[in-house]
């Protein structure tokens, strides 16, 4: 379990599972489970760009608000973000998806 809260960048990689916490980043973000699932709980801000990769799953369990575009990349598993809601929670911009396009579930509108 990690949480943020800066008003820098954050680069966060880990070999496991990595469960994100509600965190608040000012800066960009880039967020890496290398051998795991990445899974989030609590609402979490980041007021500019977002890139979260996973070997594993990546599920979105709580919603991730991204000012400046998300980028997600799940090499193995299935990717759901249908907890968030384009317009209310990313900005309006469709999240960029750099992996298995046959297992991603987007935003709702």
């Amino acid at each position: 379990w990690i949480s943020f809260n800066t008003s820098g960048t954050v680069t966060f990689s880990q070999a496991g599972n990595v469960t994100l916490g509600a965190s608040n980043v000012s800066g960009a973000a880039s967020i890496a489970s290398t051998g795991g699932t990445f899974t989030n709980s609590g609402t979490s801000y980041f007021l500019n760009t977002l890139s979260i990769s996973s070997k594993g799953s990546l599920v979105f369990a709580a919603p991730i608000n991204v000012s400046s575009g998300l980028t997600v990349d799940s090499t193995n598993g299935p990717t759901n973000l249908s907890v968030d809601s384009l317009s209310a929670n990313l900005n309006g911009i469709t999240p960029t998806n750099n992996g298995n396009a046959t297992n991603y579930t987007g935003p709702s509108q």
